[in-house]
C-alpha cells in the first residue's frame, strides 16, 4: 500500500506535464465536509460521463501539481481525497484525508479522520482477507481504524456473544463491576462538578454474568419509563409552573452531578477456573506444582466458551486471537485478556479511561450491539505529552485512571480521532495507540490483542518494556522470553524486525554469560533445570522485572512450603552473598547460541530456510 506521500510522486510520474504556473484560482474551491454521500455514491460535484472524465484529469493535473510544490495544504488533500471517492478509488481516498487531517494538526480537517475510516466498509470475504485491509491497519500513519460491515460480509454470528446467549452459557461466571458517574462522552467534571478535569476514578467490586444481566436489563427499563414520563410531562400543557428558586453564582457554575451506573468489565472468555493458571506470576509454588498443571491443561480438551471462541476463527488471520504471525501467540502461556478474548458488557455512560495497550500491542474489538460506542483515539507520537498532561493534574499515565480534557488536547495542537463504533463494527487499535471509549447505549463488546510481525509493532512493544522496568510498572508481557520463541519458531522475512530480534537475542545472551561467569567466580553453585514446554515466563517477586534463563530462588516457609523468584538485585538485597538462595539455569549457554546463529532472515523470493536448531 502506498503511502499519503507517495500518491503525489505516482500521480506525477503517470500524468501528462502541464504548466507549472498555477494560480489559486485555477484550483477547486473548498468543497464542505458534509457533501459527502454513502460509500457507493459519487460526489455530487464531480459529474460523470465523457467530458466529466476530461474535467477531472484537469483537476488532478492542478491538484497533484500544488502538492508536490507543498504537500502542506489540507484544503488540497481534501479535495483531491473527494475526487479519487467519487471514482470509487476509497484506498487513495482514505490516503488523501489522513494526509489532510495530519497537515492540518486537526483543526477544521478533524472531521476527514473519521472520514479515512469509514471507507474501509468491507462488501465481502474477498475484501476482509485482502492483503490491502492488513497492510492499512498495521501502516504506522494510521493510529485506529473502523472496519464497517465485517461481520455481516463474514457471517459471524455475534448473537453468540449477547447477553441472553451469555447467560445460557455461564451465568455464573465472574464480571469485574466498575462503578462509575454518568457523564457525557466529551466532559469529565470533578466530584464536586465545579471544574473538569483528568482523574477518572471508579470503585471496583465482583458480581455474575446473570446479575449483571439483570442490571443491565433493569436500567434499559428504567430509561424507558423515564422516556415515558418525560414525554407525558411534554403533553400536559396545563400544569402551572413555579417561579425558580433563587441559586446562588457558585451554584450556577457547578455541573449536576450524573447518576451512579456499573459497568462489567474484564469477563474472561477462555478456559475454566479449574484449567486456569494465572501468569505471568511472580510466586510459584513449588515447581511440582506447576509441571502438574501444564499436564492436566494439555490433557484436556474442555473449553468452556468453545463456540464463541471458533465464530471468531472466522476473521482474517492478523486479527484472531491466536495465529503464527501474532508475536503473543508465541508467548507460550496465557495472558489473560491480552491472548485471550475479553468480554465488556455496558449500559449508557459505561467508560473505558484512556490507555495504551499493554506494551503498546494492537487490539481488536467488536461491538456486539444493540447500541453503539463512542472512540476517541491520539497517534502514539503524542503519548509524551498526554503523559504530560496526566502529571500536571496528579494522575499516572502509566497506572492511573485518566479522561482527557479534549480542549486541553486541542490547544496543545493535538490531533484526536473521534467516532461512532456501531453494532458488528471492528476497531483495529494499532500499536501504541491512546485510546478511550464511552458507550452511547446499552451493548456489549469483546476485545483482545495481537502483535503483527512488524518491526514498528516490535519496537514499540520494547520501548514500552524498558519504559516500564524504568517507572517500575510490571510489562505482563515478557519480550525476551517472546523474542526467544519467535527465533525458535518463526521464519522472519521483515530485515527491520530481524535486526531488532538478533540484536535483542544477543543481548540477553551477553547477560546471562556475564552472569554466569560472576556467579561462577564468587563459587556459588549453579543448578541446571530445563524447562518444559509452555512453561510461563518469570518475574521478580519483588520489582516485576522479567527474568530470563538465570533464577534466583528462595524458599518460603508458611502453611505450605513455597518458592520464590528473584532477579540478582533483589536476591543480593535479601543476601549480599546469596546465603539461602538457590540459582537454576534453564538454558545452556550452548543452546542459546545454537538458537541464535539458526535464526537467520528468510528471503521472500528464493531465500534459504532457517536451520534447524541444533
Amino acid at each position: 500500500m502506498r503511502r499519503p506521500a507517495d500518491v503525489t510522486g505516482l500521480l506525477l510520474r503517470s500524468l501528462p506535464r502541464c504548466s507549472s504556473s498555477v494560480g489559486p484560482s485555477q484550483l477547486l474551491p473548498h468543497l464542505p465536509p458534509g457533501h459527502m454521500m454513502g460509500l457507493n455514491h459519487p460526489s455530487k460535484f464531480f459529474s460523470s460521463g465523457p467530458a466529466a472524465r476530461g474535467e477531472k484529469l484537469a483537476v488532478l493535473q492542478r491538484l497533484v501539481q500544488a502538492l508536490s510544490r507543498d504537500q502542506r495544504q489540507p484544503q488540497l488533500w481534501e479535495q483531491l481525497g473527494q475526487l479519487y471517492e467519487s471514482e470509487q478509488e476509497l484506498e487513495e481516498a482514505a490516503h488523501c484525508y489522513q494526509s489532510a487531517t495530519r497537515h492540518s494538526g486537526y483543526g477544521a480537517f478533524g472531521h476527514l479522520a473519521t472520514r479515512a475510516g469509514q471507507l474501509l466498509r468491507l462488501e465481502s470475504k474477498r475484501d476482509a482477507f485482502s492483503p490491502v485491509l492488513l497492510q492499512f491497519c498495521t501502516d504506522p500513519k494510521n493510529p485506529i481504524t473502523v472496519i464497517r460491515g465485517l461481520a455481516g460480509s463474514l457471517r459471524l454470528n455475534l448473537g453468540l456473544f449477547s447477553t441472553k446467549s451469555l447467560v445460557e452459557a455461564n451465568g455464573d461466571h465472574s464480571v469485574e463491576v466498575r462503578t462509575q458517574v454518568q457523564q457525557p462522552s466529551d466532559e469529565n467534571w470533578d466530584p464536586s462538578g465545579s471544574t473538569q478535569t483528568w482523574p477518572c476514578e471508579s470503585s471496583r467490586s465482583h458480581t455474575t454474568i446473570a446479575k449483571y444481566a439483570q442490571y443491565q436489563a433493569s436500567s434499559f427499563q428504567e430509561s424507558l419509563q423515564e422516556e415515558k414520563g418525560s414525554e407525558e410531562e411534554d403533553e400536559d400543557d396545563e400544569e402551572p409552573v413555579s417561579a425558580p428558586e433563587p441559586t446562588s453564582n457558585s451554584n450556577l457554575d457547578q455541573k449536576p452531578v450524573g447518576k451512579i451506573i456499573k459497568f462489567g468489565t474484564n469477563i474472561d472468555l477462555s478456559d475454566p477456573k479449574s484449567l486456569r493458571y494465572k501468569t505471568p506470576c511472580s510466586v510459584y509454588q513449588t515447581f511440582h506444582s506447576l509441571l502438574t498443571w501444564l499436564l492436566r491443561i494439555r490433557g484436556s480438551a474442555s473449553v468452556l466458551w468453545k463456540p464463541q471462541l471458533q465464530e471468531l476463527l472466522k476473521l482474517p488471520a492478523f486479527m484472531r486471537v491466536s495465529s503464527s504471525g501474532n508475536m503473543l501467540s508465541h508467548v507460550g502461556h496465557t495472558i489473560l485478556g491480552m491472548n485471550t478474548v475479553q468480554l465488556y458488557m455496558k449500559v449508557p455512560g459505561s467508560r473505558t479511561p484512556g490507555h495504551q495497550e499493554n506494551n503498546n500491542f494492537c487490539s481488536v474489538n467488536i461491538n456486539i450491539g444493540p447500541g453503539d460506542c463512542e472512540w476517541f483515539a491520539v497517534h502514539e507520537s503524542y503519548w509524551e505529552a498526554i503523559s504530560d498532561f496526566c502529571e500536571k493534574h496528579g494522575v499516572d499515565y502509566l497506572t492511573g485512571s485518566w479522561w482527557p480534557v479534549l480542549e486541553d488536547l486541542y490547544q496543545a495542537n493535538i490531533p484526536v480521532y473521534r467516532f461512532i463504533q456501531r453494532p458488528g463494527d471492528l476497531v483495529w487499535i494499532n500499536a501504541g495507540t491512546v485510546h478511550w471509549v464511552q458507550a452511547v447505549g446499552w451493548c456489549n463488546n469483546i476485545a483482545w490483542n495481537v502483535g503483527p510481525l512488524n518491526a514498528y509493532q516490535y519496537q514499540l512493544a520494547l520501548e514500552r518494556y524498558e519504559w516500564n522496568e524504568v517507572k517500575n510498572v510490571k510489562s505482563i508481557v515478557p519480550m525476551i522470553h517472546v523474542s526467544w520463541n519467535i527465533a525458535r519458531t518463526v521464519k522472519v522475512t521483515d530485515p527491520d524486525i530481524y535486526k531488532m530480534i538478533k540484536h535483542c537475542l544477543l543481548q540477553s545472551m551477553k547477560h546471562s554469560q556475564i552472569l554466569r561467569d560472576q556467579l561462577v567466580v564468587t563459587g556459588k553453585k549453579i543448578s541446571y533445570q530445563s524447562r518444559v514446554k509452555d512453561e510461563p515466563a518469570y518475574y521478580c517477586n519483588e520489582c516485576d522485572v522479567e527474568v530470563y534463563n538465570i533464577l534466583f530462588v528462595t524458599s518460603e516457609n508458611g502453611s505450605r512450603k513455597t518458592y520464590v523468584v528473584h532477579c540478582e538485585d533483589c536476591a543480593r538485597q535479601r543476601s549480599t552473598n546469596l546465603t539461602n538462595v538457590v540459582v537454576l539455569e534453564q538454558y545452556k549457554m550452548e543452546e542459546l547460541m545454537s538458537v541464535y546463529d539458526s535464526f537467520t532472515l528468510v528471503r521472500p523470493c528464493g531465500g534459504h530456510p532457517p536451520r534447524t536448531p541444533g
